[in-house]
């Protein structure tokens, strides 16, 4: 149970640092955008001292992703990932951190990766570019993250992407 708690506690903590730094460098990227056909002065982007900030967003975003990555990959499709994988055996406290905490801090991922693509790469593009490099990062991590739920536990022996069990019968 403690070892639980501590884990959920850190992840909360670095998801929390996670979404601050986008939220930071999304207000960089509006703070320094220019009039259209007007090119971002450079300066714009070094005076704010993004440079931590951008440190931790490509540190703490990896590390996410990957996280989410991998817990997809091993949750059947169709259903929530979390509660059999973490809350399965658990009473009480436990089970409700087990079972509801991964589904919030995907949540919160999804939230922040569509974020950073519309002001990294759409409203924003190039005015903040370690913004704009983890819009494209987060981009694949989100195709990864869907091939890992829906395409990673399928039949090993259906080489021709046939459904079969229940997915066959007739409605």
């Amino acid at each position: 149970m403690s070892q639980l708690l501590v884990m959920t506690l850190l992840s909360l903590a670095l998801l929390a640092i996670y979404a601050y730094s986008i939220v930071e460098a999304i207000g960089v990227a509006a703070l320094c955008d220019s009039a259209p056909g007007k090119l971002v002065p450079p300066s714009c982007v070094e005076d704010t001292k993004l440079g931590s900030v951008a440190d931790i967003l490509n540190s703490i975003s990896g590390l996410i992703s990957g996280t989410i990555v991998g817990v997809l990959a091993i949750a059947k499709p169709n259903e929530l990932p979390a509660p059999k994988l973490f809350g399965g055996k658990l009473g009480g406290l436990a089970q409700m951190l087990g079972s509801h905490v991964p589904v919030v801090i995907i949540c919160v991922w999804i939230c922040c990766g569509v974020a950073m693509v519309i002001a990294g790469l759409i409203k924003y593009d190039g005015v903040v570019p370690s913004l704009s490099a983890q819009a494209k990062a987060w981009l694949g991590a989100a195709v990864a993250a869907l091939i890992a739920y829906y395409g990673a536990n399928r039949d090993p022996n259906n080489v021709k992407g046939e459904q079969t069990g229940a997915a066959n019968a007739d409605p």
